[in-house]
């Protein structure tokens, strides 16, 4: 099954109700191309600011596969996130694109969508 939105498709949608505090690891599969086969992983990371009270989004690469994704103060959230796509790389030598949404249930656990698109091929995966 193939889901357009507008110029871009779908890849993977996924809704996940987090367990405490605990990282929620969210890994895409790398295809058959031999120089494409490398998986990519997202961990997303629910962390209070005290010095900093405003929600943010906060990304660090942990090398050429992995993205640590620290989601700030949305503990006591009654639900949001990105409004426009996020480019985050390439996937499949087209361009990769996420968004999220986050849920807060009494401040007893997050829930936390992530939905995953592809936009126009490019060269030599830039």
């Amino acid at each position: 099954m193939k889901t357009r939105i507008g110029e871009y498709e779908l890849l993977n949608s996924i809704s996940v109700i987090g367990i405490e505090d605990a990282p929620i690891e969210i890994q895409l599969e790398g295809n058959n191309a031999a120089d494409d086969n490398q998986a990519l992983t997202f961990v997303f990371c629910f962390k209070k600011d005290d010095d900093n009270k405003n929600e943010r989004i906060a990304y660090r690469a942990d090398g050429t596969t992995k993205v640590n994704i620290d989601l700030f103060n949305l503990n006591d959230y009654i639900g949001g996130g990105n409004t426009k796509l996020i480019r985050i790389g390439t996937y499949c030598r087209r361009e990769l694109y996420f968004n999220i949404r986050v849920f807060t249930l009494e401040k007893a656990s997050n829930t936390l969508i992530v939905n995953f698109y592809l936009g126009k091929e490019v060269n030599n995966g830039q």
